[in-house]
């Protein structure tokens, strides 16, 4: 555990290992497990999170120069601070609380979460990413298309995302206002979820020529392919 003050520089972690950063003031380090956590101050460079490992920077830590591999996750929370984060196939990151990811372009199969109190705002989703709205987190003017996927879950929110040729929206139980479906693109909506947004008088989902919607009610789908639909 590094905390304040601490300096933690080209650590590896390892399945089962967590490498965390906000405010206190001892390192510990054990063999099973190893906990590097900038309490106020404390600071983690050219590390590398391997799978099942897990790296957290909460407020006040630093990381730099983080690799985050297949299966590898790492989370930041509001008043972190993180730069030069390199993200193979299939790496995990997770939005906290207070934290928001901006401006991001994921692929190559890179998973985001947004947790609870965090939010994702004006990122781009392709090639295989998925960008998930887990309950209590908030995604906003976001673009998936080519291959990516967003996911919002029961209690999570979505608003004025574009779902582009090849990409695909999986509304599951959370709500979605406002987004927009282009030629090529494809929202499912469970039927919960679809209620929710149907409460709301701002709620819109728009399919442009060529876009699909697809609403799940138990095992049957019904689809509709409609050109300038305003649903």
């Amino acid at each position: 555990m590094t905390e304040r003050g601490g300096v933690d520089n080209g650590t590896v972690i390892r399945t089962g290992r967590s490498s965390s950063f906000r405010r206190a003031s001892r390192c510990r380090c054990r063999q099973e497990r190893r906990q590097s956590d900038p309490f106020a101050g404390g600071s983690a460079g050219n590390t590398t999170v391997l799978s099942g490992g897990i790296e957290i920077v909460s407020s006040g830590g630093t990381a730099s120069g983080v690799s985050i591999a297949n299966g590898g996750t790492f989370e930041f929370f509001g008043g972190a601070n993180y730069s030069n984060l390199f993200t193979g196939s299939g790496a995990i990151v997770i939005v906290g609380s207070g934290g928001v990811a901006s401006g991001q372009t994921l692929s190559n199969g890179v998973i985001a979460e947004v947790a609870v109190g965090g939010s994702a705002l004006s990122n781009t989703a392709t090639s295989g990413s998925q960008l998930i709205a887990l309950s209590g987190g908030v995604a906003t003017s976001n673009i998936v298309s080519s291959g990516g996927l967003e996911i919002v879950s029961a209690g999570g929110s979505s608003f004025f995302t574009t779902i582009g040729a090849g990409g695909s929206s999986i509304v599951a139980g959370g709500t979605c206002i406002d987004g927009l479906i282009l030629f090529g693109g494809q929202a499912s909506v469970l039927s919960a979820a679809l209620r929710s947004a149907r409460r709301s008088a701002t709620a819109a989902c728009h399919v442009f020529g060529g876009g699909t919607r697809a609403t799940r009610r138990s095992a049957a789908v019904a689809r509709s392919s409609c050109s300038a639909v305003r649903c």
